[in-house]
């Protein structure tokens, strides 16, 4: 038996980015945005819950795999693309630069992003 994949529930995911990424002054910015900023303007959509199989962000176990494999292919998925997720996560007014931000910033622990840790 086949069994259909539904793309349904994920349609809305390029539409609702893009406009996001619209109405975020981050083309205009004079300064580039932090990885908290990033995130929470066009990562957060699919990093805060997990949707489309994204790792959640601060969830170290999620993210240990990806970065023992290292920065330049994380950087390299992220540019381009990689499985549901699209080319820069949608955010094309996004540097390289504030893209590794936000994958530094979604990958550490949450007590390291607020300084609680040790």
């Amino acid at each position: 038996m086949n069994k259909k994949v539904s793309f349904r529930k994920y349609s809305l995911i390029p539409i609702i980015t893009t406009l996001m990424n619209h109405f975020v002054p981050a083309a205009f910015a004079e300064e580039s945005l932090t990885g908290e900023e990033v995130y929470n303007q066009t990562c957060v959509m699919c990093h805060s819950s997990g949707m489309a199989n994204a790792p959640i962000a601060h969830n170290e176990g999620q993210w240990a795999d990806k970065l023992d494999k290292g920065m330049d292919l994380l950087m390299k998925n992220a540019l381009g693309g990689i499985n549901a997720m699209p080319a820069r996560g949608l955010c094309m007014a996004c540097t390289d630069d504030e893209i590794k931000s936000a994958i530094k910033f979604m990958s550490k622990p949450a007590t390291k992003n607020l300084g609680l840790a040790k």
